[in-house]
């Protein structure tokens, strides 16, 4: 993964290599949640794209592995194309946000063949993720360095259910970006908690 580095590439610079990728990740969501690809399509094409520009981190653990193992579970993949799609359309806060992932778990789990594994607390980054390619400025990324960071400064969010970790999250990042200005305000208070995890390192 590129990843944002305070000390030889300016935020300002990784987010410009940032609005190149979504010029070309975008469309394919779009795509997909209009019904013009299939999941198999769209899987192939988003991962080979998200492989080459790989400003977010998708190709580990809880993106393109947690999908995989979705399409590989399942008991019905037209069902779960359907199911995905619509829960990767953009909620309209971050209430619905939640509930769009309480729907889905339940989805999910009516489909998935008993014994392969749904890793749940993946939801959010993987729904976050793609919410984020549709809109910068909805909801931040549920980024495991960003959970580390906000745990190292101090904020106190975690919660015994993944979907309220969230939901706390998400709430103490957009107060973060509320005096940000900028295009992209959740990517600023990232690249922030990021060096704040690299002045620790050092």
């Amino acid at each position: 993964m590129v990843r944002y580095r305070k000390n030889n590439v300016r935020s300002a610079e990784f987010s410009l290599m940032r609005k190149k990728a979504l010029s070309l990740i975008r469309p394919l969501v779009d795509a997909y949640v209009g019904g013009k690809l299939g999941l198999p399509e769209f899987n192939a094409k988003h991962a080979r794209v998200s492989v080459e520009r790989n400003f977010w981190g998708f190709p580990a653990f809880s993106g393109q592995l947690f999908l995989n193992q979705l399409i590989q579970g399942t008991v019905d993949a037209e069902e779960l194309s359907r199911v995905l799609a619509g829960f990767l359309a953009l909620p309209g806060s971050l209430d619905e946000a939640i509930a769009k992932m309480e729907r889905a778990v339940v989805s999910i789990e009516g489909i998935h063949m008993e014994g392969m594994p749904f890793r749940r607390a993946c939801l959010p980054y993987f729904a976050s993720y793609f919410w984020q390619v549709k809109n910068p400025q909805g909801l931040p990324v549920f980024y495991a360095s960003s959970r580390d960071a906000l745990v190292s400064l101090g904020y106190d969010f975690v919660a015994p259910s993944f979907l309220e970790t969230y939901r706390n999250y998400c709430r103490i990042y957009i107060e973060l970006a509320s005096g940000v200005v900028s295009e992209h305000r959740f990517w600023e208070v990232e690249y922030a908690l990021l060096y704040s995890r690299q002045k620790e390192d050092e």
